[in-house]
């Protein structure tokens, strides 16, 4: 996914937490929600985009990372199978602009 603008030109949120897997566990789902938000600038130009607001992770041990959270709007979901999550790379200014899930092949 890919926003037409970088950055979020509203609240800034901070919401870094860092998990920890066993050694045998394996991310296999990701899943990422979003909504739609319009903005206006001072030209009274406006448009809408889709901002990320959560990212929900699965691995093979039953655990959802981060657990118990809710986000409304719409929900993508990225799975392959015989593959497990390797690393995400992106960009993001106050909010994720463009984020990239890279996948290993485990069978």
């Amino acid at each position: 996914m890919e926003s037409n603008i970088h950055g979020y030109h509203g609240q800034k949120i901070h919401s870094a937490v860092e998990y920890d897997l066993n050694q045998d566990e394996r991310i296999y789902v990701v899943q990422v929600n979003t909504i739609m938000m319009q903005f206006t600038f001072g030209d009274n130009k406006s448009f809408t985009t889709e901002i990320i607001t959560n990212l929900q992770f699965f691995t093979n041990k039953g655990r959802t990372i981060p657990p118990n959270t809710f986000a409304e709007g719409n929900v993508y979901t990225e799975r392959f199978n015989g593959y497990t999550l390797g690393y995400a790379t992106g960009r993001a200014g106050l909010r994720i602009d463009q984020i990239q899930f890279f996948w290993y092949r485990t069978t």
